[in-house]
């Protein structure tokens, strides 16, 4: 199951005119109430761009999670790094998909009583079929001119919920980073 991709792309949009705008620095938000799972993705992110050779800072160590709905408080953050691009990542959506799996399981022992032989055990294989639930977080990510507040690229993707946090949050991050990069805006 590790080996299982756990991020699928659903959408991705990106204006045309980003192709004109070298992304340079970035302000990095990942919009997740846990202290630990934000700081993660933030992180994750931050190394991957490095990685890329973009310069990215996190803003947890600045903004509590409360303070990045405002608006004001988050463009002082920009100003004071320096950053030209904002990119944040949110959780929009979880959702539930029910499953059956039929596997072949072996009914116990049925004897035969034949004459004249000794009884045999006969065993035969029955369908048994199960419902299970697979749970998807629904992530979006979005990259904003820091200047402008123009939306440049944005990204929805289904996180099947099969690991630890952390797996399914570097998961993620690679997904995102690895199309940014395909299309050349990283």
């Amino acid at each position: 199951m590790s080996c299982a991709p756990t991020t699928k792309l659903t959408a991705v949009w990106r204006d045309e005119t980003l192709q004109d705008k070298k992304v340079e620095k970035i302000f990095v938000m990942g919009m997740l109430p846990d202290k630990s799972s934000r700081e993660l993705l933030e992180n994750e992110f931050v190394e991957g761009l490095k990685a890329r050779g973009i310069d990215a800072v996190a803003s947890y160590p600045v903004l509590s999670f409360e303070t990045l709905a405002d608006k004001e408080t988050v463009k002082s953050a920009v100003e004071v790094y320096n950053r030209d691009v904002i990119l944040s990542a949110r959780q929009i959506e979880t959702k539930s998909v029910q499953r059956l799996i039929t596997t072949l399981t072996y009914r116990s022992c049925v004897y035969v009583d034949w004459p004249g032989y000794p009884q045999p055990c006969i065993m035969d294989l029955v369908p048994v079929t199960t419902a299970l639930t697979d749970t998807y977080l629904v992530m979006e990510t979005d990259l904003y001119d820091a200047k402008t507040e123009k939306l440049l690229w944005k990204a929805q993707a289904e996180v099947w919920v099969i690991e630890h946090d952390p797996e399914l949050i570097k998961s993620f991050v690679k997904a995102m980073l690895d199309r940014l990069s395909q299309e050349k805006v990283i």
